[in-house]
């Protein structure tokens, strides 16, 4: 069984619950309890605050890459769980390490230049923080597989925004740090993603091949829809339905692309999930 509540996302449930365009999950399942992405602000301590959710059982916390909308909220979320855990037993911090490069919009683009990496804040907080970065596949648990750098099978299928700074200045960013978590249950892998850069269909094809695993059971998060042209998001749409999806529940960056797509269900910040 997975839990997944959705601690801050581009729209509220009510106005009890605040809202940003980020992404914030909390997975509970068995003996894991893990927090993937933090949002842009950190105020989905706020809304965990409202829903009741204990992060002092936090045992792992996922980046599923390096966007200040992700990875905004580190530095309060570290803050936080290192003062309600009393700086002992600390959930280490998984990522691709690549996730911490420095990161702009592209000059000749709305807002071009400015800043959208992780903030300096939450660098320094992971500096004094147990973590582990890997472009490989980890499996957090036997069921839970950290899935590492998603090859780009499909390249046109990716959405990739911004540049990354290299050793000789910043050139379009690739993303190879952006990645998702898959799920092993009796009914099919359930994917739970941040922005798939990557491209969704890259990740589920990749998740396929990790875990040996070619059932989807369901897809959560964002599917960065909102930058594709329509010939990629028809194909993408497509490729989804190929799969059979029972659920799909889509949020952030996907835009309306999928409104209409058999069983999917839009997130807001305060909802709870559970799934087999």
């Amino acid at each position: 069984m997975l839990t997944l509540s959705v601690l801050i996302e581009n729209t509220a449930a009510s106005d009890e619950f605040v809202c940003e365009h980020g992404l914030s999950f909390l997975l509970e399942s068995e003996d894991a309890v893990i927090l993937f992405d933090t949002g842009k602000s950190g105020d989905f301590l706020i809304n965990a605050e409202h829903m009741g959710v204990d992060l002092s059982k936090v045992t792992e916390i996922v980046l599923s890459h390096g966007h200040h909308d992700h990875g905004g909220g580190l530095a309060r979320a570290l803050a936080h769980i290192r003062a309600i855990k009393g700086g002992k037993d600390l959930p280490v911090f998984i990522a691709h390490p690549g996730a911490l490069v420095t990161r702009r919009r592209a000059l000749d683009a709305p807002e071009g230049g400015k800043d959208i990496g992780i903030p300096a804040g939450g660098k320094d907080a992971l500096a004094t923080w147990p973590a582990r970065y890997s472009k490989e596949p980890l499996h957090i648990r036997d069921n839970i597989v950290f899935l590492g750098e998603i090859p780009h099978t499909y390249p046109d299928l990716c959405s990739l925004t911004g540049e990354a700074l290299g050793p000789d200045g910043f050139i379009k960013d690739a993303l190879p740090d952006d990645t998702a978590l898959a799920y092993i249950t009796d009914k099919g892998l359930i994917i739970v993603a941040g922005c798939s850069h990557a491209g969704i269909v890259n990740i589920v094809a990749h998740a396929k091949a990790v875990t040996g695993v070619n059932t989807i059971r369901a897809i959560y998060g964002g599917l960065h829809f909102i930058a594709m042209d329509e010939t990629a998001k028809a194909r993408v749409t497509q490729a989804l339905r190929a799969e059979y999806l029972e659920e799909l529940y889509a949020c952030h960056c996907t835009d309306h692309g999928l409104d209409d797509f058999p069983g999917q269900i839009r997130l807001a910040a305060g909802q709870a999930h559970g799934i087999e």
